[in-house]
C-alpha cells in the first residue's frame, strides 16, 4: 500500500499535508503554525518510502511513520476533506493528505538556458 502511494505521488504533490498532532500535542496546544493557526498545513512536495518509514515531505514540515505501526484511519477524529487519506500513528498522531485542486498545484519551474555563447 505504501509503495502504491509513492508510485502515484504525482497525484498528491501540490496538495495539502495537514498535521493534527498526537494526543499530547493537542492537550498542550503546541501543534500550531508559527502564526498560531491550527491545524498545521503545508503543500506536499514529495513522498518517500524506505524499508521502515513512509514519509510525506511538505514545504514547511513533514510527517512520517514506521510502516509497521502507521495505519490508514477509517474513522478520523478530524474532518477528512474529499480526495484525502487520514493516517494514524504513535500516540494518536493524526495527519491527512489531500489531493491538490487546480488552485493548489505547485508550479514547477524549469530554467531555460540560452544556447548562444557569450562573446567577449
Amino acid at each position: 500500500m505504501w509503495a502504491e502511494l509513492v508510485q502515484q505521488k504525482d497525484k498528491w504533490i501540490g496538495g495539502q499535508l495537514i498535521d493534527y498532532g498526537d494526543e499530547m500535542d493537542r492537550r498542550l496546544n503546541v501543534n500550531r503554525m508559527k502564526d498560531g493557526t491550527y491545524p498545521m498545513k503545508t503543500a506536499i512536495t514529495d513522498m518517500v518510502l524506505t524499508d521502515e518509514v513512509f514519509e510525506v515531505i511538505g514545504k514547511d514540515f513533514s510527517c512520517m511513520g514506521n510502516r509497521q505501526y502507521l495505519g490508514i484511519e477509517p474513522n478520523p477524529e478530524f474532518e477528512l476533506p474529499k480526495d484525502g487519506i487520514a493516517f494514524s500513528g504513535y500516540g494518536g498522531h493524526e495527519w491527512h493528505i489531500v489531493k491538490p485542486t487546480e488552485g493548489d498545484k505547485v508550479q514547477k519551474t524549469v530554467r531555460k538556458y540560452s544556447k548562444t555563447k557569450r562573446v567577449r
